[in-house]
């Protein structure tokens, strides 16, 4: 099959979210086809074409060990925590150019984990973590490197259970995937999430998510051809207060 969408959810709980997600879906692109795997049939599906197979997950994070288990030359990946408010059909076309497709996490990278996992402390903060909620790849031998390798990683460095989006950042870094990041509106994440990474100051270090630079003329004049006051501090404290910080 070509192009499609994989679900990976399993638990009463967690496959009846999924089911609300593909309902989006289908509001929006209604004859795409759909993969959901979970661990039991669900009692009723209100709609057609969901490919439902059955697997056997050993734990939360269990989605590492079935993503090669796509039958489509090209997937999207969705949680079952997802709303799909429009058409993703240009994600598929990204894919004819990238092998990969991702968007940032509010977690770039946390120091906590660069302590306890040297190669993931070594990749530079500006590359920074994916969220593993949403993701695409077309199927070719990088990614299916790639995908084999984020398996193996997340065995070596963390607890079968625990997060997965550390071995993410450090499998996309070291197996040589093609891989594009997608706008912000692609995965539009909750104001909780950000307000607990910024809580984890402590976990995440000091300069987390502050601004390296801020894109901003802090006067408008300055198309008129007025220069702005040579005052530095003035300067910088107006261009501070223009910026939209994240």
């Amino acid at each position: 099959m070509a192009n499609g969408i994989l679900y990976v959810a399993f638990g009463t709980a967690f496959r009846d979210e999924a089911l609300l997600s593909i309902a989006s879906l289908r509001s929006q692109m209604p004859e795409i086809p759909v993969c959901l795997l979970t661990d039991e049939m669900p009692k009723d599906v209100p709609f057609g074409g969901v490919d439902i197979q059955l697997i056997q997950p050993e734990h939360v994070r269990a989605k590492v060990d079935f993503l090669t288990s796509t039958p489509f030359d090209k997937t999207i990946y969705l949680d079952s925590d997802t709303l799909v408010e429009l058409p993703l059909g240009e994600m598929f076309d990204l894919l004819d150019k990238f092998d990969v497709l991702g968007t940032h996490d509010w977690a770039r990278k946390r120091k906590s984990l660069s302590r306890k996992i040297e190669a993931y402390g070594q990749i530079p903060y500006g590359f920074s973590e994916i969220n593993g909620g949403v993701l695409a790849w077309k199927k070719n031998r990088d990614t299916d490197r790639w995908l084999r390798l984020w398996k193996e990683l997340y065995y070596r460095y963390q607890s079968p259970g625990g997060r997965d989006q550390a071995t993410l950042r450090l499998s996309l870094w070291e197996s040589g995937v093609r891989l594009y990041i997608l706008p912000v509106e692609f995965n539009v994440r909750s104001r909780e999430g950000r307000a607990h990474v910024r809580r984890q100051r402590k976990k995440m270090g000091n300069n987390h998510l502050r601004p390296r630079i801020i894109h901003a003329h802090a006067f408008k004049s300055i198309h008129a051809g007025k220069s702005p006051p040579s005052n530095f501090w003035l300067w910088r404290l107006i261009m501070r207060l223009r910026a939209d910080y994240p």
